[in-house]
């Protein structure tokens, strides 16, 4: 079996920056509003993908939801936000799940609602590199 691929970078040339000061009430209130939406098309529902399409790959690791929201929700309380935010909440932020980072991005059309997949780490901001 081989191993998935991680999703490539499509700007590579825009830098992903940290939003450095955010005050903790208003990171408090956007991770509770904050929601996870899985993919059908990356995430196993009872073991299974319901849609499988290329270059489409599963996650590597099984999220219950209950763990992907509330790893997301951490993120988001630690202040792994991006500079840019769509109405009111980050457009992307990252968690680290062992050795595994993963980016979570919202979109205009449904802002606080995330979808999440695993990211090198040359794709993640300077600031958490290290």
């Amino acid at each position: 079996m081989k191993r998935p691929k991680t999703r490539e970078i499509k700007f590579p040339q825009r830098m992903r920056l940290l939003r450095k000061v955010v005050p903790k009430e208003e990171l408090e209130a956007v991770a509770q509003a904050a929601l996870y939406a899985p993919s059908d098309y990356h995430c196993k529902i009872d073991g299974k993908l319901v849609r499988r399409t290329k270059p489409a790959t599963p996650c590597p690791r099984d999220f219950t939801l209950q763990q992907a929201g509330d790893a997301m929700r951490d993120a988001i309380r630690k202040g792994r936000i991006s500079e840019e935010w769509v109405n009111g909440f980050p457009r992307r932020l990252w968690h680290k799940e062992g050795d595994v980072w993963y980016e979570a991005c919202t979109n205009t059309g449904t802002a606080g609602t995330y979808h999440a997949y695993p990211v090198e780490v040359s794709g993640l901001p300077a600031g958490l590199r290290s």
